[in-house]
């Protein structure tokens, strides 16, 4: 492959990641349907209102998410002004309250470009470490990796972590190869920025470590304490980026402890794991086989252990165990925790990518070796088994992100059929309205019922919170006169743990027997997304 070949497919690999993420990329708006994104805008902004830098969350901590979408505001706020949309910077800020379209929308295109990003890294990765026909198989792969794409679209952490960490790992295989200063301290740097974007990230410093123990052997300098000082170097860099990062980490550790202690908590709704080799099972059999179907887990598990067991001479001697086992530890610390969750395994999709990779190379040099006509075609056949489903399984979701809510399907027919002003009692999940278009009644967490007035919302659309199943005491909903209850899946969620939530099926089901379900819609795969929604009116 000729130089000007490369270069036109890393440009289609790339051309198609961009095409993939973008479509549906308005998912919802300016209805807020994901319940984390929020998080990332709103202290974005408080951030621009008060000119207090401190985020006050900790929670991934997602600091260096917030600290963009705060940059990308402003320059969005400040061409706005200059170009006349905008009388001034309040106004801008106002618009979120009354159509926060333009402050999602962009953090997404935002998310999407990390995404994008990591596809052309991961291919100069794998060019790098392996050559460049395996880092075009690992980028086309993640460029396509239903997962991957499924989270570049939204506003979370995990497709920037996992860019910080091809990064760290960028550098540590500089680190292997050559030795210099300049690669620990940018390793040291991106892992710390990496560890600032979410906490299971610190894996990284391992790596680092095992790149300066491989090379420090390898050329016999275990014993040269001068080159010991690099590894020390990098660690105080991992301090400068994460401190870089997320400065009020540090300087108000009392608050980021708390939510450090909260992201430990042992169970969740629908994601309280199993111990370390159930949630290991979980991961591999079900967000990883939808990232890279069960033969791409397969193949990558095979990767894997070819790229610690592979033999190279000179200085690419340790690169293939550099390579893999940021992947491996990884998965296996965040199945070690409490609790699990599909996205948190996207950072080790572009390294399972890469370990796939690797293998099909090494199968198909193994067998142009024997059958010199039929190697690489038969490695062709296997990438191409793969990106097929992949590619198929991302555009149906594409689809459904472009097509319409579940959520906003069941508003449209509550502003058809219920008049202006009716009482309706709502929980999270459930389609958003106007804040003057109904009176708005919520749960709270000790089961009871509060009242949303206008004038408390503060935004022009009223988003519900809470869980119904946490109201015991139906007749307080007759004494409110609410006339509508909304249900979205989070009956379902209980349900399916029924043994450990009795008591709130019990709730919603006797929420059920009050009235008549008169509207009921789910999502429809390939077309639409979105929980169940139901609604059920009060007999009176």
């Amino acid at each position: 492959m000729n130089k000007k070949q490369e270069l036109l497919l890393v440009a289609l690999v790339l051309i198609l990641a961009v095409g993939i993420r973008v479509w549906g990329l308005d998912y919802g708006l300016p209805h807020l349907y994901d319940p984390d994104e929020p998080v990332f805008v709103e202290h974005a902004l408080q951030i621009l209102q008060t000119g207090d830098w401190n985020p006050h969350w900790f929670g991934h901590p997602g600091t260096t998410t917030i600290y963009m979408n705060a940059f990308l505001y402003r320059v969005i706020g400040g061409v706005g002004t200059a170009l006349g949309y905008y009388e001034n910077w309040g106004e801008f800020c106002y618009t979120y309250y009354v159509d926060p379209t333009a402050f999602y929308y962009s953090g997404r295109l935002l998310i999407a470009l990390f995404g994008v990003l990591s596809v052309l890294l991961t291919y100069l990765i794998g060019r790098r470490a392996l050559n460049k026909r395996a880092g075009l198989i690992a980028a086309l792969l993640l460029a396509i990796s239903p997962l991957h794409v499924y989270f570049s679209r939204l506003i979370r952490t995990d497709v920037e972590m996992g860019f910080f960490s091809l990064l760290c790992i960028w550098f540590c295989l500089g680190v292997v190869k050559e030795g210099r200063w300049r690669d620990y301290i940018l390793a040291g740097v991106f892992a710390g920025v990496a560890f600032c974007t979410k906490y299971p990230a610190a894996m990284a410093v391992l790596v680092i470590a095992l790149a300066h123990f491989y090379r420090t052997k390898r050329d016999g300098l275990v014993d040269e304490a001068k080159e010991h000082l690099k590894l020390v170097g990098a660690a105080g860099s991992w301090f400068v980026g994460a401190f870089a990062a997320s400065p009020y980490f540090f300087l108000d550790f009392g608050t980021a402890f708390e939510y450090v202690k909260a992201e430990a908590r042992p169970t969740h709704l629908s994601a309280t794991g199993g111990g370390l080799w159930s949630n290991l099972s979980w991961y591999l059999q079900e967000p990883l086989t939808k990232a890279l179907t069960t033969a791409g887990v397969v193949l990558a598990i095979g990767g894997l252990i070819y790229l610690f067991i592979r033999k190279r001479e000179g200085k690419d001697r340790g690169t293939g165990a550099v390579l893999a086992l940021y992947p491996v530890v990884f998965t296996l610390f965040i199945s070690s925790l409490s609790l699990r969750w599909d996205r948190w395994v996207v950072p080790a999709v572009a390294f399972l990518c890469l370990a796939i990779a690797a293998f099909v190379d090494a199968l198909a040099e193994s067998l142009q070796a024997r059958a010199p006509k039929w190697g690489f075609a038969l490695a062709a056949l296997v990438v191409l088994g793969l990106a097929i489903p992949m590619g198929i399984n991302s555009a149906v979701e594409a689809r459904e992100f472009a097509g319409d809510d579940t959520r906003t399907i069941a508003m449209n027919w509550m502003l058809e059929n219920v008049p202006a002003g009716t009482r309706i009692l709502s929980e999270v999940y459930t389609p958003e309205f106007s804040s003057t278009q109904y009176e708005y009644y919520g749960p709270t967490g000790d089961g009871t019922i509060y009242y949303k007035s206008a004038a408390s919302i503060g935004l022009d659309y009223y988003i519900p919170q809470g869980h119904l199943g946490t109201v015991s005491d139906t007749q307080a909903i007759l004494d409110q006169d609410i006339e509508y209850v909304l249900f979205s899946n989070i009956y379902d969620r209980y349900l399916a743990e029924g043994t450990t939530y009795a008591d709130r099926v019990a709730n919603y089901e006797a929420l059920f027997a009050m009235g008549d379900i008169v509207f009921e819609t789910e999502a429809i795969e390939g077309k639409s997304r979105g929980p169940i929604i139901r609604i059920l009116e009060i007999r009176q």
